[in-house]
């Protein structure tokens, strides 16, 4: 008797029976036969209504619970027995005793309930209301990759370590700078400390939308443990998509490109605004690196200076018109290169016009350089490639400038 009382103790009191939810029908009463009560759009019961529908059994039978299984999905059942079984083998002749020893598989059961709901809320909500918020996102699953239940506001898509979660949607407010240091500070800022200072960068999806980004390594702040994170911002004229990635690796760029080129929000189509706005380019911007060096020979003695340091600056004018100059200078003398002529933005590329020349310059962000510098903007050094989705910073190919007043 003790251990049939902390079953319906333990199953009645510390999760209760939720009647007149949907999916829940009450088992027979002893003599009765079951009969399943007819619904418009049954849904299964979860872990926790089954094991609610077993404290309602008295006595608790076999049939009895048979009668609550059939009401759930197969894998809800398996937990609620995996509870049931708990309770019965613990020993325990009293609630605290059984939560104590059960507490995994009460875990797996509660857990289990949440997701279920989630589910449930989305049937009831679909994704397709761009307008109001939802988890709107439209993409392909990467091969290999599966999707995981861990938050009930989120999808979330994983391999091996790899996590990658899909927000909800929300209005897109302010600028796309602002909304994502603030999205950042809401969703990473607590957890993990980055390197360096947060762009954010910017770049074309192949879908047409666009994407803000930003992110590398970090410590850990509840175990001073490292990893590698990422904020992405899908966005269009008024929504944007947060996604945030953990443990990202550098070889899963392909599949990452694939995916995110892929993406859409549901309700809101992507618009041929430029990524860039000229006024976020207009002023005198500055750059400048240096590198000591030396040339030695076999046996290690120095026989000469390898040193350069180049300086590089735009000046940008609201009217269209620009101004350039760049110097590098090493041991052996110094060399310099003049520009004036007009300049345009095309999408994230910056066109310089000027004497029969056209030099284009790939945009990638106008923010806070790495080190922290506020009204920075990124260009790329050469070529036109875009930010790397699992390691947005390069430090290699691009220079920061520097807002000079």
């Amino acid at each position: 008797m003790a251990m049939r009382f902390a079953i319906v103790f333990v199953v009645g009191c510390v999760l209760p029976p939720p009647q007149g939810q949907p999916g829940y029908a009450a088992p027979p009463q002893q003599g009765q036969p079951y009969a399943p009560q007819p619904q418009e759009q049954p849904v299964a019961a979860s872990c926790q209504q089954t094991l609610g529908c077993y404290g309602q059994c008295n006595p608790l039978t076999p049939a009895c619970m048979q009668a609550c299984d059939q009401q759930s999905s197969p894998a809800n059942v398996e937990l609620a027995h995996g509870v049931v079984t708990c309770v019965a083998t613990s020993g325990c002749a009293d609630q605290a005793c059984s939560v104590q020893r059960c507490s995994a598989q009460l875990t797996s059961c509660t857990s289990a309930a949440a997701v279920a709901t989630a589910q449930q809320q989305q049937q009831q909500q679909p994704a397709a209301q761009g307008p109001t918020g939802g988890l709107d996102l439209q993409y392909q699953m990467p091969a290999g990759w599966h999707e995981e239940h861990l938050l009930a506001n989120a999808t979330t898509l994983a391999f091996g370590q790899t996590k990658i979660f899909i927000l909800p949607s929300r209005p897109l407010s302010g600028s796309i700078i602002d909304m994502f240091h603030a999205i950042w500070n809401e969703q990473l800022a607590a957890s993990y400390e980055l390197v360096d200072a947060l762009g954010p960068l910017r770049r074309r999806l192949a879908s047409g939308y666009a994407m803000a980004l930003d992110g590398g390594g970090a410590k850990v702040r509840a175990n001073n443990g490292f990893s590698f994170i990422a904020l992405y911002l899908v966005y269009t004229a008024d929504r944007v998509v947060p996604i945030v990635a953990i443990n990202l690796d550098a070889s899963q760029e392909p599949v990452l490109a694939r995916f995110f080129d892929g993406v859409a929000i549901r309700g809101a189509p992507a618009t041929n605004a430029p990524l860039f706005d000229p006024g976020e380019l207009v002023g005198h911007w500055s750059s400048g690196a240096t590198s000591a060096a030396s040339y030695v020979d076999a046996s290690g003695r120095v026989t000469g200076d390898a040193s350069v340091a180049v300086g590089e600056t735009y000046n940008l004018e609201a009217d269209g018109t620009f101004r350039s100059h760049l110097i590098g200078v090493t041991a052996g003398g110094a060399a310099q290169d003049n520009g004036a002529g007009r300049w345009r933005i095309e999408d994230d590329i910056l066109v310089l016009e000027a004497a029969g020349r056209t030099t284009r310059k790939r945009i990638w962000g106008h923010g806070t350089s790495p080190k922290g510098a506020p009204n920075a903007i990124c260009l790329r050094s050469f070529g036109t490639d875009q930010p790397k989705f699992s390691s947005p910073k390069d430090g290699y190919n691009t220079a920061w400038y520097g807002h000079v007043q």
